[in-house]
């Protein structure tokens, strides 16, 4: 009947190898992927612990079955020897092959010696080669695995101690073995865990890193993407307010800082130069549009030249051009107008007539300030043109 024994330690054991033989090769089926892993050959051994386990408990002989629990310590050590020794070459399959063909081989040899009792009973024999395969399993695991997992180490011992004591005091010592066996096999079991938790903990901080990298990544090309956006906006807005052939602002740029400034709570007073090209149309029909054209080229870079990085120049429509100068009351205005009108008087064939207005003297609102200056140009061209001229209206 399977499952019967003479001794409660063996029952024990036949269900203790049972349980953590299956719990830890399908942990490490389950969980470990990697294929060169020691950790995961390991593991893989006990597949043949739970076929032996199997084997002592449903084998229809039960002095063989016996036999097999009895001297499941030896033969636990005897897989691992072999485990560890075909390591060197790192084969997973070879793991696998010793594992399933183990089991298999043992109960032959059981089989084969089951009239030889005499061979399984003798104390110092069974001793001497529990021993050998413990120190023999622990030099191969230093030496050809190079880790010093204490948890390998400790339950091999006590894996053999508890052997050993089964083979010496057979009767009284079955317990004690049983505990060196449950002991050993959950200092199997955490080594096994720990590798495992070790693996995912190191695949996950690789993935955490990848994915960091790849947000890194991903934030950059959206930044750059945007920077990219927003200058194309800025240059497409740049367009949409710039005059090309004079290089400045049009009327819709220049009118938009014109209205910012006059919003602005910070702004205390500025001055504007209305100005025109005197006879500018008669320049166009006699000479023609592309002399027209370089005449505003022409008044458009004195007039740079004539004011300051914070001043804004901008070409009103036609041949009138608009400049406002932010923190300039009406005296400073007046000679930065007349020193360009002078710069223009020397160039062949050319003047301009300059009309100026001041905030908040001349007014407080755009169209306040252009009527002001409207009015101050329009008494330049009365005066013979070629004039700056200002003229106080009823903008405030």
């Amino acid at each position: 009947m399977p499952m019967f024994f003479v001794y409660v330690s063996d029952q024990i054991t036949a269900i203790l190898m049972l349980c953590f033989s299956f719990l830890i090769a399908s942990v490490v089926i389950a969980m470990n992927n990697e294929n060169n892993s020691f950790s995961r050959a390991f593991g893989l051994s006990f597949i043949g612990v739970f076929i032996l386990a199997l084997i002592s408990i449903f084998y229809p002989d039960s002095v063989l079955r016996l036999q097999i629990i009895r001297h499941m310590g030896t033969v636990c050590l005897g897989l691992f020897f072999m485990v560890f020794l075909i390591w060197r070459w790192k084969s997973i399959t070879s793991t696998v092959l010793i594992s399933l063909a183990y089991p298999f081989m043992l109960l032959l040899g059981f089989v084969y010696l089951k009239n030889y009792e005499v061979y399984l009973s003798r104390p110092l024999l069974l001793e001497g080669i529990v021993l050998i395969l413990c120190i023999g399993t622990v030099v191969l695991q230093r030496k050809t695995i190079r880790l010093i997992p204490s948890h390998i180490d400790w339950g091999i011992s006590l894996l053999a101690l508890g052997q050993i004591v089964e083979y010496t005091f057979p009767v009284k010592g079955g317990f004690f073995s049983v505990f060196c066996q449950l002991t050993a096999f959950l200092l199997f079991s955490v080594f096994v865990f720990k590798m495992v938790r070790e693996e995912y903990l190191s695949k996950l901080i690789a993935a955490e890193k990848k994915l960091a990298d790849v947000n890194k990544t991903i934030n950059y090309e959206v930044k750059k993407r945007i920077f990219e956006i927003e200058m194309h906006n800025e240059h497409l807005l740049n367009l949409a307010q710039r005059d090309p052939l004079v290089n400045a602002l049009n009327k819709k740029g220049i009118l938009a800082y014109f209205k910012d400034l006059i919003e602005n709570p910070k702004t205390k007073e500025f001055a504007i130069m209305l100005f025109d090209i005197d006879d500018f149309k008669a320049i166009n029909d006699t000479k023609g549009h592309i002399s027209g054209d370089f005449y505003l080229k022409q008044v458009a870079k004195i007039a740079r030249e004539s004011i300051r990085d914070i001043d804004f120049f901008g070409r009103y429509g036609g041949d009138e051009f608009l400049v406002i100068l932010p923190n300039t009351n009406l005296a400073d205005v007046s000679i930065v107008a007349e020193r360009f009108r002078a710069k223009i008087n020397q160039e062949p064939n050319i003047s301009v007539s300059i009309g100026l207005a001041s905030f908040p003297e001349d007014g407080t609102t755009v169209e306040e300030l252009l009527k002001a200056a409207d009015a101050g140009l329009y008494l330049s061209k009365k005066r013979g043109k070629n004039a700056v001229s200002h003229i106080r209206t009823s903008g405030k």
